[in-house]
């Protein structure tokens, strides 16, 4: 069985690439279970 890891941890503080704004990482989902466009 392979083993995923998070790219962030939960108390990480993240900054948007493109936008101005940070954000508390709060939660990890093992799984993305939503559209591809969605993600984009």
């Amino acid at each position: 069985m392979a083993e995923n890891t998070a790219k962030f941890s939960i108390g990480d503080v993240v900054k948007h690439k493109h936008f101005d704004f940070r954000g508390v990482i709060y939660d990890v989902d093992f799984e993305f279970s939503n559209s591809e466009e969605w993600y984009k």
